[in-house]
């Protein structure tokens, strides 16, 4: 069976437009919620579908000035966690949180760095309490003076003791906030295991909140990169057999 240079690159092209990007821009919409409840809040990770790729995605919740409601649809950019990204995202620019930096090279980027961290903690520490305990840790990096006294009633309503350590629930996402400033911490994080999901525009007061949401794992796009090399192969031979003819 030959395959003709116009249909060679017509599969290539094909299959390349199914990699992901660095960046692009999706409508969402917010599914659901895993059920772990603190402080009156819904804490991550909840699900959302990608509409415009047709999947469903994980969603970690960074942000706690903002909200999704369940069912809404919106757009949103979907981000390489880079610098090169950074303008894309919620609080790029942003210096007024109530969390001032343990150290003076703790700028915004690195607290999504942070956050990154904090969220693969929950992988190795798989528990209820410890998804509350991340996520208000995470949302406490980036909180804003405007919900600062919601944020810390929330947090000091919860009445959650360690069975085995008999901290309490706020001490812990303390130790969990000042752990994910440690750079030797927050740069240890894979950044290529995340992307974030940031509304489009971000940074307004009416804004979607801002989402870290797992990489999906390699297998789809080695498959489709495979695809490609095959068709590259086939392409090649049937081309040089051609030219053995003439």
């Amino acid at each position: 069976m030959r395959m003709s240079a116009r249909i060679w690159w017509r599969t290539f092209w094909s299959c390349a437009a199914l990699i992901p990007c660095a960046v692009y821009a999706d409508q969402m919409r917010f599914d659901d919620v895993n059920g772990a409840v603190f402080g009156g809040f819904d804490v991550s990770p909840y699900t959302a579908t990608d509409q415009t790729l047709n999947q469903q995605i994980t969603l970690y919740c960074l942000d706690f000035n903002h909200e999704v409601q369940f069912g809404q649809v919106w757009t949103a950019s979907i981000n390489a966690v880079t610098t090169g990204n950074l303008s894309n995202f919620q609080y790029a620019g942003t210096t007024d949180f109530v969390v001032d930096p343990l150290d003076p090279h703790f700028d915004v980027f690195s607290r999504y760095k942070a956050a990154a961290w904090l969220f693969s903690q929950e992988v190795i520490t798989p528990g209820t309490r410890a998804l509350g305990i991340y996520e208000y840790a995470a949302w406490e990096l980036f909180l804003d003076p405007v919900h600062a006294a919601t944020f810390f009633s929330a947090l000091g309503s919860i009445d959650s003791v360690d069975p085995v350590t008999h901290h309490t629930f706020q001490f812990d996402v303390g130790q969990a906030l000042t752990s994910a400033q440690i750079a030797a911490n927050y740069n240890s994080v894979d950044l290529t295991q995340w992307k974030l999901v940031s509304p489009v525009p971000p940074g307004k007061a009416d804004s979607v909140q801002e989402f870290l949401t797992p990489v999906p794992e390699p297998s789809a796009v080695v498959l489709l990169v495979t695809v490609i090399w095959l068709a590259g192969l086939i392409f090649a031979c049937e081309r040089r057999r051609r030219v053995r003819k003439r």
